[in-house]
């Protein structure tokens, strides 16, 4: 096989377990690439794959109409969103959709929260499999501040049983909710299901809150940098050349940022900005490819970026958090033991 696709597992993994070939400290055609899309590839100084996809940063998606008709601007501060939150809930409004039956919705927030409280040194520790890892007041502060909104009542009722796929975004567009947080695919998702909403530019997107007093950047990202491709140890001599060729020759090209952006993904490459014009989404397309651009840290999903077992532990035990059924400590504890016995 030459071309090598990962996914349920960490990169440092692979990478000890030589299944992929390195690229090198610092390949030219890497230069192509915004730098935030290739620390999910990046291990000890070299990088082991490249983008074959568009981005699909997290961001939170919200009904302007909502918001105005009780004269709110979106937060940009934590202390900002419970404000927020609680006016909402004085009308009768839930103000944040969550479709946590299905567990993964819910992750976002302790990505956000622990990156935006911690710094993305505390998600690199956790792929590193550093023991003791997921003890880091970080986390343990953004499970208390997700409990915390669990008890003021931010999320709708159900919120533990509604399923992402035809549920959560329902109640942003109709109204019945305010907000939530979801990968950039929510625009095409809710375009589908309701395009005047979107075409009429009532859906809103906007950057996760800053937490106050918080080490992490505003500016960081979290969800899927990209979907990635590497070069297989099995390849042959002659089969490696010809795969870094392709990454090279195709994957930094014009052609290919156009062709990803006609099939309605938003490119990794660096000048690909002038292409969104002209695109039916060109506005939220270019915000998205923005942010990428100057963010200076874009942490891959945890449910994909750590190992099968740790994952599902991760999932199950957050999806107790949010019911109040497991303590941050408990959490804590547990997840050590998983990624320790993983």
């Amino acid at each position: 096989t030459m071309f090598w696709s990962w996914g349920g597992g960490t990169l440092q993994q692979y990478v000890k377990a030589g299944d992929v070939v390195s690229l090198g400290a610092s390949p030219s055609w890497a230069s192509a690439f915004l730098p935030s899309s290739l620390g999910a590839v990046t291990y000890k100084g070299q990088l082991y794959g490249a983008p074959i996809t568009g981005t699909q940063p997290v961001y939170f998606f919200y009904n302007k109409q909502v918001l105005a008709k009780y004269h709110l601007a979106f937060p940009t501060t934590w202390s900002e969103l419970l404000s927020v939150i609680s006016t909402l809930k004085s009308h009768g409004v839930a103000p944040i959709s969550l479709a946590n039956g299905d567990q993964w919705p819910g992750l976002m927030y302790l990505e956000y929260l622990t990156d935006r409280i911690g710094g993305p040194s505390v998600a690199q520790a956790l792929q590193s499999n550093t023991p003791g890892a997921w003890s880091n007041p970080a986390i343990t502060q953004a499970l208390t501040d997700i409990q915390a909104l669990v008890k003021a009542g931010a999320f709708q009722k159900g919120y533990d049983s509604l399923h992402y796929s035809g549920g959560s975004d329902a109640l942003v567009y109709s109204g019945k909710a305010a907000m939530q947080p979801m990968g950039d695919w929510d625009i095409s998702s809710i375009l589908g299901a309701d395009a005047s909403f979107v075409n009429n530019g009532n859906l809103g997107m906007a950057a996760f809150p800053a937490v106050e007093g918080g080490k992490g950047d505003p500016a960081d990202l979290a969800g899927n940098a990209a979907s990635y491709v590497a070069i297989s140890s099995k390849a042959s001599t002659a089969q490696q050349k010809v795969a870094k060729d392709f990454l090279k020759d195709e994957l930094t090209t014009t052609s290919y940022a156009k062709a990803q952006v006609g099939a309605g993904e938003v490119p990794v490459t660096k000048g690909a900005a002038p292409l969104f014009s002209g695109q039916a989404l060109a506005s939220y397309d270019t915000t998205i490819y923005n942010s990428v651009l100057k963010a200076p840290s874009f942490q891959y999903s945890w449910d994909q970026a750590l190992t099968p077992k740790v994952a599902t532990a991760m999932l199950t035990n957050l999806a107790q958090v949010f019911e109040l059924t497991e303590t941050p400590a408990k959490f804590a504890s547990l997840m050590n033991a998983a990624a320790a016995s993983s």
